[in-house]
């Protein structure tokens, strides 16, 4: 019925059932693209994204080798890398495994 990872509504109760609450699912639909923001579902800092992305430039700045220190700022100049990463930053403990 749904796509993995398809953000969906629904309409349901908790209730107990052997000692433990379960949903009971009464409504389930996929939700428009209009309904929600993708940054709704990914995990947020405490601190804002720009200032991030500043400590991670300030980073690739303080790096030594000069080639590899070309390389960061290249990739951390490009707007079509740098503004995803401030909506959607990898992460250590939450990721999608590939497959």
């Amino acid at each position: 019925m749904f796509q993995r990872d398809e953000i969906v509504k629904v309409r349901g109760v908790i209730e107990i059932y052997h000692e433990r609450p379960q949903l009971v699912v009464e409504r389930i639909r996929r939700c428009e693209a209009s309904e929600f923001q993708e940054a709704d579902f990914c995990p947020v800092s405490k601190h804002p994204p720009e200032e991030m992305l500043s400590a991670l430039r300030g980073f690739a700045q303080s790096v030594v080798d000069p080639a590899i220190r070309a390389v960061l700022q290249s990739i951390l100049g490009d707007p079509g890398i740098s503004e995803p990463l401030k909506l959607a930053p990898a992460g250590v403990r939450l990721h999608h495994v590939a497959g």
